[in-house]
């Protein structure tokens, strides 16, 4: 799937620049967003843009810019745009993740608006979270209704991981100190892990310590190495059987486990 890189605003002055890093790093779309970059100057960009207004002026953006997707946030109103611009209607909560009853009214509610991608992210404070963002994204794709749907925070890293297999559009970074949300996943890690068909997932289980650990380069390159169809991430936590019960109905294949939870899973 196509890989969104976020302008960041260390880039506001040199957007050109930046977008022919974006492109040599394997990025396919550059986005723009008025909250981040609202006074980016006309600029000819390596790649196709992304808008994404956030309360900026909408029609000088689209004026100044020209872009090939437009993402307007639940509660904006579409502004008039090209033929030739695909639209992205979205849902952020960056305080947590709402109940998959509420999200289902907040799919309906986005849908009628006629989308050509519909977005939600979500900031996960559990991995119960995350069962619940993927039942949402396991129903759109079962409709073949072209989604993203992501976690942010802590919790995020394996569903960020498997983005690139299952969203319309993956979100990413050039640089871990430019994220644009928490919890995205760096290009370039996504580009080495690009020789999967549906890999299995395993991962690091163990306190707040794991989201640092090395441990998934040295998996996820043996696994290339030995051609195994696998991705290894990490699963930090401060509620072991939350995270069991998560991961469990996630589908993941196993673990590795650490501190804290050694005896505790024993």
């Amino acid at each position: 799937m196509p890989f969104v890189v976020t302008l960041p605003k260390s880039a506001e002055v040199s957007p050109e620049i930046f977008s022919k890093r974006a492109k040599d790093a394997g990025a396919d779309i550059l986005e723009m967003r008025g909250d981040l970059t609202p006074s980016v100057p006309v600029f000819v960009s390596c790649l196709p843009i992304l808008l994404s207004p956030r309360g900026a002026d909408v029609k000088a953006m689209i004026d100044r810019l020209k872009p090939v997707y437009l993402d307007i946030d639940d509660g904006e109103v579409i502004p008039v745009f090209s033929k030739d611009t695909q639209l992205i209607c979205s849902y952020h909560n960056y305080e947590c993740v709402p109940s998959e009853q509420e999200l289902k009214k907040i799919v309906a509610r986005l849908l009628k608006k006629n989308p050509a991608i519909l977005k939600i992210a979500a900031k996960a404070q559990c991995y119960k979270d995350l069962v619940t963002l993927q039942n949402i994204s396991n129903d759109l794709h079962a409709k073949s209704i072209p989604s993203v749907v992501l976690a942010m925070g802590e919790y995020a890293a394996s569903q960020r991981l498997l983005s690139p297999y299952r969203d319309a559009l993956t979100y990413t970074c050039l640089d871990q100190e430019d994220t644009a949300a928490p919890g995205q996943i760096a290009l370039r890690e996504h580009r080495a892990l690009q020789k999967k068909n549906t890999p299995k997932i395993f991962g690091i289980l163990g306190g707040a310590q794991v989201a640092t650990s090395f441990s998934p380069k040295i998996h996820n390159a043996l696994f290339i190495s030995h051609s195994i169809d696998s991705l290894y991430t990490t699963f930090p936590t401060s509620d072991l059987r939350d995270a069991w019960e998560g991961c469990t109905q996630l589908g993941v294949a196993g673990f590795s486990i650490t501190a804290p939870w050694k005896q505790e899973i024993l």
